[in-house]
């Protein structure tokens, strides 16, 4: 519908987006993602965040 519409809008995804179902996520039009538990439970918080950008970029 926005496509139809021409319009500009974040579609925000909060909760349950991991490294496992981010391009997923990605492909269904989400360009703002929440993933605090995915971040901030990782062992390294900054490499975990590292990787969610590059996927986030390459889309």
């Amino acid at each position: 519908m926005t496509d139809e519409l021409n319009l500009n809008v974040d579609i925000e995804i909060d909760g349950g987006v991991t490294l496992k179902n981010l391009e997923e996520v990605l492909s269904w039009g989400a360009n703002v993602i929440v993933a605090g538990s995915a971040i901030y439970k990782a062992k390294d918080v900054a490499e975990e965040t590292r990787k969610f950008k590059k996927i986030m970029e390459s889309k």
